[in-house]
């Protein structure tokens, strides 16, 4: 009698958490390596991005005979577009509508050319050691604010909605 009371509803079914969790582990696996993966193209589409802006700069001021500092804001502005349509389409796969995700996209690089910028001047202008190597410092910076700032905000800009199927 000691087992009375005990049928098979009292007992947890070993299989079903078990089964569960590593269902849970495989999308915590799965999910690391997406964000990885994702990370990865996001930076290939900036690089690129950076190339086109260069090349673009390079060709104003050296074939058009445009001055740098007029050169500079064409060439950023095309390196800008670059830069989305290779983070909406290559790095995060967004298929959702891509007005709004301009938008949303321009406001996220306001944010990261005020925090770069900010932060520069402040390193720059009160530390002598980040003044001297301002290359450098401003290479840790930007990558910086790409980690913590532009990267986890366009995760959120990008984000791939789900195709609705009318029935």
């Amino acid at each position: 009698m000691f087992f009375a009371g005990l049928g098979s509803s009292a007992w947890p079914e070993p299989c079903s958490s078990w089964v569960s969790m590593q269902k849970r582990s495989k999308q915590t696996e799965n999910g690391g390596w997406e964000k990885a993966a994702t990370l990865l193209r996001s930076m290939l589409s900036g690089g690129a991005a950076t190339v086109v802006d260069l090349l673009v700069l390079g060709a104003l001021i050296e074939f058009a005979h445009v001055h740098a500092a007029i050169a500079n804001v064409p060439a950023a502005c095309v390196g800008a577009l670059v830069s989305f349509w290779g983070h909406r389409s290559f790095a995060f796969r967004s298929m959702g509508p891509w007005r709004r995700q301009l938008a949303l996209f321009l406001v996220v690089e306001a944010g990261t050319l005020a925090l770069n910028a900010g932060i520069f001047f402040l390193l720059t202008s009160r530390v002598p050691l980040f003044a001297q190597h301002y290359m450098l410092t401003r290479l840790l910076l930007s990558n910086i604010v790409y980690l913590a700032w532009s990267f986890p905000l366009w995760r959120l800009v990008f984000v791939a909605k789900p195709l609705r199927v009318k029935g």
